[in-house]
């Protein structure tokens, strides 16, 4: 066979003979110097008329039928050979692949799925060819009329219905999606005329062309993540410009507040340039690799791009690189001539000369020749080698300042000092060898988000094939000592860690001291810490109300997936306490004691609890009083919940009767009953927590003055509701309003108020005085800065009157300017009364 020919045809089997036609089985057909795969047809058989050729130069397809696997297509029809070769088909196929052919003559065509189950109609003359096919394409019903000159002229109009996404966009979660294309155009191939629209949940486009000429515009991107893009076409120099923008856009976890971007192409040149704003790679969750601004810039053509960018973080840090980068069907690299890293106000570290990275799509990532000097710190990664296997890392580094580098990646730590280290690090985490060394001093450590600070900290470690030796880790606490010690042979683990009177805080008010001896054991990729904590003495005090209903908000992004090697850890620490630690809710304090176990399995994402915390002795503030604990108790046992089941007896004695409270259930879902001595009704023992009495001992106090009885009315509706809502109900009760009190009164008696806010800024309260005068007044107070405030009341004696009020606090110490301006309740209005206010009062009756 010819070398000129591109294909080779192997026959497994052929029957038949020229008069009745031929039948050839097991067809492959292969392209010449080439890897590509055969294009195997199972069976071909052939029914054609000789005497049409014999008499009339015409070949006349009585019969072809030809069956892939699967597959299936009939071709009848005629090819006229004089004067010029012309003629007409007539094609029937059932699933016929159409991927198959277009993989086989098509180098780079895509390797999606494409089946026809349909029509076609081929008729060529001596100009044109035209082609009609209608039937299903994917699912999806398809009409195509075109007509295609020897001289490139088209008339084409195509319909496609309701084509499936899942066959284009296979690797992404589209269901049962799907999308419509319209094309009608006309005319010369580089001055055609039409338009093209397409529809779909991923892209709404359109384009329409005069002569060649035309513009674009389209939506692109799934619903949470749309870009707007639009631009010129010019088909006579091959050639399309555009811009677009992106506003909040969300992809998994990453945030992009808004992208503007702008390209050109044509076949010699391309140019991409972008600008973003607050890139987040982390919903709700700072990270110091979030991206305040980045501007980045690609011109060249393929493979070969010219590629600059400027980077800055949120903390101002900035990173500036420029290189070449070239694209090839099996790698990417990129080869930086500039590369500068700012860290701060701690300089800059300047790559010296020039380095490359390359990636391939196997997942195998080389790091070569990074070299960067910040004045007389250096550090240095020769080689350095990523893949599924394994690894194998270079690096060098000599006095190091490794404050600025603490921050950026960790940004509540601070750690002053300077570190020396040369390693190589080669093989899997199953299978590891290390070689080096790293010394280093460093004064401080101080860790803001736990109340963590450790001082003259010296660390020497010392790496030998498989063997990794912590020769020296120590530091100082507040008022004892830390180390860290081992010897481990890779990737065995064997280490202790010692901590005497270590002390944290984890937020204002909060603290915990203790001793801590600890065992890190297992293996790299499964890491075993166990051990046991003493604790000497510590304070919880639980969020306020304010950060507890932001904390109840629903969520509406996924939460955060842990990484792989934390979930992979096991843990098995028992923590223990004698006494003195607290808990604090507001006026509530509690004295406990403790012993609990805490574990977590291999890839298990929650702990596991055991154990019993108990009530030494303390108050329990409720609805304005303070219980006496007599017992409590939290009961943990094995779960994969943290909800310990509860058992707590409080108190509250006043005259001659005593309230209980009696909370059970569990954590998540407390049960309060309350009981009284001598024994009184429920209504009766609200009286007695708001009052100070029973209800009816209440009422005889007032005399039966009318009005006063009216009130007691009120006061026992309240109550009664206030009952039959909450206690009747399997929660904690709780009052459907924001502030329900008994106070002396001015005249005599006593003031009941109750209020709550209507919105944010509007407080409405009601108050009526038990016994006395009777006088009942509404104030209404919005607030309309932190600062002025404005007061409507309409009292029963008095009359109306409107205030403004100003508050200024003249000697309140340690006042933050991040104050809300608003108060959150009337609680803390009462904790925050003014030192100064000036009133101007306009009488309004």
């Amino acid at each position: 066979m010819s070398e000129s020919i591109p294909y080779t045809v192997e026959f497994g089997e052929v029957t038949g003979d020229p008069f009745t036609g031929f039948a050839f089985k097991d067809v492959r057909v292969r392209v010449k110097h080439s890897a590509r795969e055969s294009l195997r047809i199972r069976e071909v058989d052939l029914q054609v008329s000789w005497s049409a050729l014999l008499f009339r130069h015409e070949i006349r397809f009585e019969r072809i039928v030809i069956n892939l696997d699967p597959g299936k297509a009939i071709i009848r029809g005629h090819i006229f050979l004089k004067p010029s070769i012309s003629g007409q088909c007539d094609i029937e196929d059932e699933h016929f692949p159409l991927d198959t052919l277009l993989r086989f003559t098509q180098q780079h065509a895509p390797a999606i799925r494409l089946v026809h189950t349909g029509h076609w109609a081929i008729h060529k003359d001596s100009s044109t060819v035209t082609v009609d096919m209608n039937g299903q394409l994917n699912e999806a019903p398809i009409w195509l009329h075109g007509n295609y000159g020897l001289g490139s002229v088209i008339h084409e109009s195509l319909n496609w219905i309701g084509f499936p996404l899942r066959t284009f966009l296979s690797d992404r979660d589209v269901g049962g999606q799907t999308a419509s294309l319209r094309l009608m155009v006309f005319g010369n191939v580089r001055r055609l005329n039409g338009s093209i629209q397409l529809k779909s949940v991923w892209a709404d486009a359109e384009c329409r062309l005069v002569d060649g000429l035309g513009f674009y515009r389209a939506i692109v991107g799934p619903s949470h993540f749309k870009s707007i893009l639009q631009g010129r076409i010019n088909l006579a120099t091959l050639s399309i410009t555009g811009s677009g923008v992106i506003q909040e856009g969300v992809w998994q976890q990453a945030h992009l507040a808004k992208m503007d971007f702008t390209f050109s192409a044509d076949a010699h040149h391309q140019m991409v340039r972008l600008h973003a704003n607050d890139v987040s790679w982390q919903s709700g969750t700072p990270r110091p690799t979030d991206v305040a601004e980045a501007e980045i810039s690609m011109t060249g053509s393929n493979p070969r791009w010219r590629s600059v960018a400027n980077i800055i973080f949120k903390d101002r840090s900035r990173v500036q690189v420029g290189g070449i980068v070239l694209l090839g069907d099996r790698f990417g690299r990129f080869t930086w001539n500039k590369l500068d890293i700012a860290l701060g106000s701690a300089g800059t570290w300047t790559a010296q000369g020039a380095g490359w990275a390359t990636w391939a799509p196997t997942g195998r990532m080389t790091l070569q020749h990074l070299y960067l000097r910040n004045g007389e710190q250096t550090i240095q990664v020769p080689s350095a080698i990523l893949s599924k296997s394994g690894y194998h890392f270079e690096a060098i580094a000599n006095q190091v300042e490794t404050g600025p580098w603490a921050t950026f990646f960790v940004p509540d730590v601070s750690l002053t000092g300077q570190f020396q280290s040369s390693l190589q690090v080669n093989g899997s985490p199953t299978d590891i060898h290390i070689d080096g060394f790293l010394n280093g001093h460093f004064p401080t450590l101080t860790d803001s988000a736990v109340g963590l600070s450790i001082r003259d900290i010296d660390v020497r470690l010392k790496c030998k094939n498989q063997t990794f030796d912590i020769l020296t880790f120590t530091g100082k606490t507040k008022k004892g000592t830390i180390a860290i010690a081992g010897h481990s042979t890779l990737p065995q683990l064997d280490y202790t860690i010692h901590a005497h009177d270590w002390d944290i805080q984890p937020y204002p008010g909060s603290r915990a001291s203790g001793n801590l001896d600890l065992t890190l054991a297992g293996k790299l990729n499964d890491p075993v810490l166990a051990g046991h904590i003493a604790l000497k003495e510590a304070i919880y005090v639980a969020p306020t109300k304010e950060k507890k209903r932001n904390a109840q908000k629903p969520v509406t992004e996924s939460p955060p997936t842990a990484p792989d090697s934390i979930l992979a850890s096991r843990l098995d620490i028992r923590v223990d306490w004698p006494r003195n630690v607290w808990y604090r809710d507001g006026a509530s304090s509690v004295e406990t004691r403790g012993d609990l176990r805490l574990q977590k399995a291999t890839k298990a994402s929650r702990l596991q609890a055991n154990g019993t915390i108990t009530s030494l002795r303390g108050s329990y503030t409720y609805f304005g009083r303070s219980f006496n604990i007599e017992s409590g108790q939290l009961l943990f046992s094995d779960s994969d919940e943290l909800n310990p089941s509860i058992n707590i007896e409080a108190s509250y004695a006043t005259g001659a009767t005593t309230v209980y409270l009696d909370i059970t259930g569990t954590a998540k879902a407390p049960v309060l009953k309350m009981h009284s001595n001598p024994p009184l009704s429920d209504q009766d023992i609200v009286s007695v927590i708001v009052f100070g009495q029973p209800l009816n001992e209440l009422r005889g106090r007032t005399g039966g003055v009318a009005g006063n009885q009216e009130m007691m009315k009120a006061v026992g509706g309240v109550l009664g509701g206030y009952v039959t809502k909450g206690l009747n109900q399997t929660g904690i009760p709780l009052l459907n309003v924001d502030i329900l009190n008994i106070q002396p009164a001015d005249q005599g008696g006593s003031q009941l108020t109750v209020g709550r806010y209507l919105t944010r800024r509007l407080f409405i309260s009601y108050g009526q005085t038990v016994e006395g005068s009777a006088e009942k007044t509404i104030t209404a107070d919005y607030f309309m800065t932190d600062k002025w405030t404005l007061q409507g009341a309409s009292n029963s004696s008095t009359g109306n009157y409107l205030d403004f009020l100003f508050r200024y606090p003249l000697n309140k110490k340690g006042s933050s300017v991040n104050t809300p301006p608003l108060p959150s309740s009337p609680f803390r209005n009462q904790l925050d009364q003014p030192t100064f206010q000036s009133q101007f009062r306009t009488p309004m009756q």
